[in-house]
């Protein structure tokens, strides 16, 4: 597959992480990209949770979750459980 632009990389920051058969990838305004690792296919993406960029990501999966924030808004800490990721939109 391929991410759609808008990927929240930048240093330091994680991204993209591998869980459960998914490939997710989180974007610059907390929308979350899915693809199956298995074939690279599309499985979905989350809505963005802001209208402006939140700046680099880091995520990580912990337990059933995926947790992630960002380096602008607060830092506040996202969550979504890997269930949810397989039904985005």
């Amino acid at each position: 597959g391929r991410f759609h632009d808008g990927v929240a990389w930048g240093t330091g920051g994680v991204a993209v992480v591998v869980a459960d058969g998914l490939i997710a990838a989180v974007g610059r305004r907390g929308e979350v990209q899915c693809f199956d690792g298995g074939d690279g296919a599309w499985v979905g993406t989350t809505a963005a949770i802001d209208d402006a960029s939140l700046g680099i990501a880091h995520a990580a999966v912990i337990g059933g979750q995926l947790v992630y924030g960002f380096n602008r808004g607060g830092y506040r800490l996202w969550t979504l459980p890997l269930t949810a990721l397989r039904r985005t939109p």
